[in-house]
């Protein structure tokens, strides 16, 4: 999702979100097989149209830019600067019990990974600066 450009000091910025694949949700995404997105989504978020055209979840494909690392390589050789990098955690799937169980599940998969993997969030939010001219290629 893009939030639009902002002037400030008359230096262009971009705010962008990404999906964090190395968040608990971002790997459970990449691991797991697109039909078993569509039962989660249809019986566990009780969301009957899952899947169907127009309704997530929708095939993810990760190219290695979309990443922490990435992206800070990708601002590196273009001339920007991160100016802000933050975590969002404003999706939180399911309700009530369900809600508190995926928590939970987050949350042990994340200490599994001995905390290579997020829990607390899902994407991030980059704020970023252009240097002065876009390199030609």
């Amino acid at each position: 999702t893009e939030v639009p450009t902002v002037l400030k000091n008359r230096k262009l910025h971009r705010v962008r979100y990404i999906p964090n694949p190395d968040s608990v949700q971002g790997f459970i995404t990449r691991v797991s097989p697109h039909w078993l997105h569509i039962f989660y989504y249809r019986y566990v978020l009780g969301k009957e149209k899952a899947g169907t055209p127009g309704f997530a979840p929708y095939k993810t494909y990760y190219d290695p830019v979309v990443s922490r690392v990435g992206i800070h390589k990708f601002c590196e050789e273009n001339n920007l600067t991160i100016k802000a990098e933050l975590g969002n955690a404003y999706w939180k799937p399911g309700h009530g019990i369900m809600r508190s169980a995926i928590l939970a599940f987050k949350r042990v998969v994340s200490a599994i990974s001995f905390g290579t993997l997020a829990w607390q969030y899902t994407d991030l939010l980059y704020i970023i600066q252009l240097n002065g001219p876009a390199r030609a290629d």
